[in-house]
């Protein structure tokens, strides 16, 4: 028992000093360091992406490679709110170059103011100054043909005219010398050869062209009255060239393709000699007197013609012109004591042809 007791006492004292023991070594431990606050990282600056340059188009895929998709096309600019000029037939396309012909009918009544006065000698020595009565002239037709070449809208044409006029009174004039039978004739050739330019427009709907060349044009007229006795002639020849000019003028009307007001001006400034001569004497007899005179004149014409205009909107090949027409011819008869103008005014019909 006693020494149950002292085993006891022993075990006792053993775990006392244990657990003094672990309670020192625990004291002994070093306490843990005091934290220090960290400082939360600053973010790096955002840089903007750097734009990639798109790649070069490499060679076209070798044949049953997939194609790639085409870049989408810009959208098409919006439509212009205004007209957009055209051709008097309808047609945006300029005309192609190439050949044309042209007629042109003129449905004229001519008047000529001919007041031709003159002084004949007679083998005699006598001298006699007279002026030979006239009758109009009726209506008649003045064919013009035009054949040139087109270079295109852009570059115009050349072209050679020639027209034609002539007519012939027949009527009984009475004045205090008798009543004569008399006959006035007119004759005129006319001879163009221009440079006309390509169609522009200065407006909406309107459309212009110039010509600008040389004409050379002769112009006769004469008069004859006969009584049955006493016969007197007197005839005037004009023979000129000079620089010649015009303006076209094409108004569409938008209501009808193809159909068009038409305008014209045209003009030209001749030199040239003027020959007169004069006649009289008895019918059966060789009792016979003559003059003949010359001189050097300008004469200026001008020419008006308005109508309308039309071109088949699928025939732009075919033209067609129709209107109103006057004329004037200044100065024909211009020498001493004489005086000729020619003045004449009616329609025209023309047909153009575009080869």
């Amino acid at each position: 028992m006693i020494v149950n007791g002292r085993t006891q006492l022993a075990a006792v004292v053993l775990g006392a000093a244990g657990l003094l023991a672990a309670w020192g070594a625990a004291q002994a431990q070093p306490l843990p360091p005091t934290p220090v606050p960290v400082q939360p990282p600053v973010p790096a600056p955002v840089q903007p992406p750097v734009p990639v340059p798109a790649p070069l188009p490499g060679p076209p895929p070798a044949l049953g490679a997939p194609v790639p998709a085409p870049f989408p096309s810009p959208p098409p600019p919006p439509p212009i709110d205004r007209p957009i000029p055209a051709p008097a037939g309808g047609s945006l396309a300029p005309p192609d170059s190439g050949p044309f012909f042209d007629v042109e009918l003129d449905f004229l009544k001519p008047h000529l103011k001919n007041q031709l006065s003159g002084t004949v000698a007679f083998p005699n020595g006598a001298t006699d100054t007279f002026q030979t009565p006239a009758v109009a002239l009726p209506w008649t037709v003045a064919p013009r043909f035009e054949f040139g070449y087109n270079f295109g809208d852009d570059f115009g044409s050349l072209s050679a005219a020639y027209r034609f006029l002539v007519s012939q009174g027949n009527g009984t004039v009475a004045d205090g010398a008798g009543t004569f039978d008399v006959r006035s004739r007119l004759s005129l050739d006319q001879f163009d050869f221009d440079y006309t330019s390509g169609r522009f427009s200065p407006a909406p709907f309107l459309d212009l062209k110039y010509r600008i060349g040389a004409r050379l044009a002769d112009v006769y007229f004469d008069d004859r009255a006969d009584d049955g006795v006493l016969e007197q002639k007197a005839s005037n020849n004009f023979l000129g060239a000079g620089p010649h000019f015009g303006v076209d003028a094409d108004r569409r009307i938008g209501l009808v393709p193809g159909l068009a007001l038409f305008g014209r001006a045209d003009g030209a400034i001749l030199i040239g000699e003027i020959q007169q001569r004069f006649n009289e004497g008895l019918d059966g007899t060789t009792f016979f007197g003559d003059d003949e005179r010359r001189r050097t004149e300008t004469v200026p014409t001008l020419t008006f013609q308005a109508g309308l205009s039309y071109a088949p909107p699928r025939m732009d090949f075919l033209h067609f012109t129709a209107g109103y027409q006057f004329e004037q011819w200044w100065n024909i008869g211009q020498l001493g004591a004489s005086r000729g103008e020619l003045t004449d005014q009616g329609f025209f019909l023309r047909g153009e042809l575009d080869y």
